[in-house]
């Protein structure tokens, strides 16, 4: 006599019976239109060009489920994955554990660009990085591993602000190229597809401020003076203005205010001085 067993269902728990009773009498419904997380899903996909398995990863749920939604081939699916699916962030996807995952390129790609533009040769990053930066800026796909991206986004945070070995001539080929620089980008948006960098007046041509109303970076250049002139330090002011302090130092140097960035900087030493001498 064979001895036959049945797989026990998920629905044949008591725990889930007495959860679908409790969510029934709270008119809760455990199964949803698919219409939300299908949109949401073909907008990682489509604008911000993120794949259907690190989007999967994220959510915590199988691929095929976000293909499907992608395709949209999916009608319906439970309340819990509509969550999952709808609370994912192109910036979850970027900063997801897997290191051998796939992400956008494009982020990696325009910093090494930014990098070139300072006067980094591929021949130089490519050593420090221990990746071919000349593939990585003329890849066909759109992908490469957050592995990479990781690698590139640490050296350019590291070294954005500091001149390349390049020549005045190389450097001037590669603005003919179009290379953005680091000050036209913002860390925000860098990885953004959709976003264009900031190239200075030329951009700024484009829309004057309205009669009455204050530039964000003008606001903040003035409180960065007026802050100075309380004695703050740059780790004091970035605090109190609420900004990332990366970006509030593009910001100044791209302004041409700079000086601004190295007085919050050694503000501690002057401070030290003045009180010794």
């Amino acid at each position: 006599m064979t001895e036959t067993t049945t797989k026990q269902r998920p629905s044949d728990s008591r725990a889930w019976q007495k959860k679908w009773r409790v969510e029934r009498a709270r008119g809760i419904k455990r199964i949803v239109e698919a219409g939300r997380a299908q949109e949401h899903v073909q907008e990682l996909t489509a604008s911000h060009g993120l794949s259907i398995r690190g989007i999967a990863e994220v959510a915590g749920i199988s691929a095929f489920i976000v293909s499907d939604l992608n395709r949209g081939r999916k009608q319906s699916l439970y309340r819990e994955t509509e969550a999952a699916v709808l609370a994912v962030t192109p910036d979850a996807v970027l900063a997801r554990s897997n290191p051998e995952g796939f992400v956008p390129n494009i982020g990696g790609r325009r910093r090494i660009q930014a990098l070139m533009a300072m006067g980094w040769r591929h021949q130089d990053l490519t050593p420090m990085l221990g990746i071919n930066t000349a593939n990585i800026v003329h890849q066909q796909g759109g992908w490469f591993t957050k592995k990479k991206h990781d690698a590139i986004k640490e050296l350019y945070d590291r070294i954005w602000n500091q001149r390349g070995p390049a020549t005045t001539l190389s450097i001037n080929r590669v603005a003919k190229a179009g290379y953005a620089p680091p000050l036209a980008w913002d860390d925000d948006t860098i990885d953004d597809p959709n976003a264009k960098p900031d190239l200075g007046a030329a951009v700024r041509g484009r829309g004057r401020p309205v009669e009455g109303t204050v530039r964000v970076s003008e606001a903040q250049l003035e409180d960065v003076e007026f802050l100075l002139d309380q004695a703050l330090a740059w780790d004091a002011i970035t605090s109190r203005l609420g900004v990332d302090p990366r970006a509030l130092e593009r910001m100044l140097y791209r302004k041409g205010r700079g000086d601004l960035v190295t007085r919050a900087k050694t503000m501690g030493e002057r401070i030290a001085y003045s009180r010794a001498s």
